[in-house]
């Protein structure tokens, strides 16, 4: 998407076409109005539009039959369907077309405001078939996994058209003789938006252990009045913060949590789309089992409790502003670090110390363990995905006695 959205609405109703824009315009969208499909489809051909909200039922032509011509002149432009009607055939023909969403009237402008945010932070996938008529059902099957879809055949305007927007995911489907120029183009386009990789800011107290390739930030930010602004404004907040984690019953847990309370509700309050906040298995407490997200929480130490505390508070803080909210619930962590507090970091310590013994029970309970690099990996998935969403558990799925997982460390 280009950095000032440009909006093209299409509706024979004069009252919502002009109210509708007035409103886009005052939130900083450049838009342009049409009151029926033909003129619409004559702007298009004109200027270049990023999103369409067009009515459905119109005379003369249709909503449908003007989002598909107009998906002919601009491949990746999203349509946004609106409806009175119970027109159901129309819509699942608007959807199957690649219609982001259908709008049922009358809408309060929240959610056209919400639908435009869900538009811009979706990620971008582009689909290049040397076939004219691309699979459509391939293409709502992307769509439905959470992504903003564009199609094109090798067309080297259109695809260049595409690439501007800098697409999150490029599939090719090329093989003839006549496109090997186009592909070794596409492919070039490929390796730049893959040089640029995505946008990290990183905050901590110490930042000396951040991979360089993040934008490193010291400082305290339960003191920064406007964490948006002031860490260079970005869509997704991944919130992994926490003093004293492996000391269960320090008093930081209790003494902070109001400050992670207050730091989440200014970041809702925000422009973020997503929420995602690191919990921990300690919020269930004693349970013997298989755990899953809506196993009931009884914590039984302070990090516990805490943490289940802000879990609740960051979901109604989160329904409350229409944003996504992720919970991440880790389970045990296993690594060769000697930074952590878990008893593995401790081992790893201890040996680079040169201990030839360390202090240890039977350990003959069973935990979830999970590798440090499949921990990170889990993590990275479920924050930049968006179809699912609530209590996620970040764990290896498999019970092993504590005995056995320390011999095999």
């Amino acid at each position: 998407m280009t950095d000032k959205l440009k909006i093209l609405i299409v509706d024979d109703e004069d009252s919502l076409r002009f109210s509708l824009a007035s409103i886009l315009e005052l939130e900083g969208y450049e838009v342009k109005t049409a009151e029926d499909g033909y003129k619409a489809i004559e702007l298009a051909k004109k200027e270049n539009f990023d999103i369409l909200f067009s009515d459905i039922r119109m005379p003369g032509i249709t909503g449908n039959e003007t989002f598909k011509e107009i998906k002919k002149i601009k491949p990746d432009i999203i349509g946004v369907m609106m409806t009175a009607y119970a027109l159901n055939d129309l819509i699942i023909d608007a959807l199957n077309t690649g219609a982001f969403a259908c709008l049922s009237k009358p809408f309060e402008i929240e959610t056209v405001l919400s639908t435009i945010k869900d538009i811009t932070t979706r990620p971008f996938a582009v689909v290049i078939d040397k076939n004219e008529n691309i699979n459509q059902k391939f293409l709502n099957s992307l769509k439905n996994c959470g992504l903003n879809v564009a199609s094109s055949e090798i067309d080297s305007e259109k695809i260049d058209f595409m690439f501007k927007h800098k697409p999150d995911i490029l599939i090719i489907s090329v093989n003839s003789q006549e496109a090997e120029t186009q592909t070794e183009n596409i492919l070039k386009k490929l390796k730049e938006l893959l040089d640029i990789g995505a946008e990290v800011v990183a905050v901590d107290f110490d930042t000396n252990n951040v991979d360089n390739r993040a934008e490193k930030v010291e400082c305290n930010l339960f003191e920064i009045d406007d964490p948006y602004k002031f860490f260079f404004f970005f869509y997704i907040l991944l919130h992994m913060a926490w003093r004293d984690g492996f000391v269960h019953f320090s008093n930081a847990h209790i003494d902070d949590l109001s400050k992670h309370y207050q730091f989440v509700t200014r970041m809702a309050e925000s422009e973020i789309s997503r929420m995602t906040v690191m919990g921990t298995m300690h919020e269930i407490g004693f349970f013997e089992g298989s755990i899953h997200e809506d196993t009931p929480c009884h914590p039984i130490n302070p990090y516990g409790i805490s943490k289940n505390a802000l879990r609740e508070l960051t979901r109604i803080v989160s329904a409350e502003h229409n944003i996504s909210f992720q919970w991440l619930r880790g389970y045990y962590i296993v690594g060769n670090s000697e930074f952590g507090n878990s008893i593995f970091s401790k081992i790893t310590a201890a040996e680079k110390e040169g201990k030839s013994e360390f202090p240890f029970t039977y350990g003959q309970n069973q935990y979830d363990f999970i590798d440090y690099p499949d921990f990170c990996k889990q993590v990275a998935v479920a924050v930049s995905q968006d179809q699912i969403n609530g209590i996620i558990n970040i764990c290896s799925g498999r019970p092993e006695k504590l005995a056995d997982r320390v011999e095999r460390f």
